[in-house]
């Protein structure tokens, strides 16, 4: 069987703050997924940077300064730095650059690959199939969990649906798995 996608990158972002004392940046990588198709193994995964801006640059140098004094001129105007500032500068430049990356990509979801959770998707060719894929997010995230995270063994059936309805959308190939795992029920 052939499987098709809309050829999505995944933006993944980390960040370590409320685990890691002083910690305050988000880091973040653009990864293709072309599902059983990957032709861009080679250019698999991208860790974003971006160019300092004289504010961040003061900004760090002073941090720097207090934290270890006597080194705090370590960034220059033209260093680039893996550090963003919020979430949204991270996403604003990924939008910029998926396409640049890997350029058969359809669309740009904030999540992981591998995951079969429907992500919001911040970019791409199709307003309607974006704004559909949005909505059963929001669906998806909207579902009342445990204190732990998990979904209650009533929803496990609607969270499948939703599921598959955003695979549907997006990766018509995960979606063949999913309705797989869920005929086999």
């Amino acid at each position: 069987m052939k499987h098709s996608s809309h050829h999505i990158v995944f933006l993944s972002i980390t960040d370590f703050i409320g685990i890691s004392p002083g910690a305050e940046h988000y880091y973040g990588s653009l990864q293709y997924d072309g599902g059983f198709d990957n032709e861009y193994k080679d250019r698999q995964k991208v860790r974003l940077e971006h160019k300092l801006s004289r504010e961040e640059i003061r900004t760090l140098n002073r941090k720097n300064e207090m934290r270890m004094p006597g080194l705090g001129n370590a960034y220059e105007v033209g260093d680039e730095s893996e550090n963003f500032s919020s979430e949204q500068q991270l996403i604003d430049l990924a939008i910029e650059k998926y396409k640049e990356v890997h350029p058969g990509a359809g669309y740009l979801v904030v999540g992981r690959p591998g995951i079969l959770d429907p992500f919001m998707v911040v970019a791409g060719n199709d307003e309607a199939v974006m704004g559909e894929a949005n909505r059963l997010f929001e669906e998806f995230e909207g579902l009342e969990r445990d204190n732990r995270g998990a979904l209650p063994k009533d929803l496990g059936a609607t969270a499948d649906a939703i599921e598959l309805n955003w695979h549907q959308l997006l990766q018509t190939w995960w979606a063949d798995i999913l309705r797989e795992k869920m005929e086999a029920k």
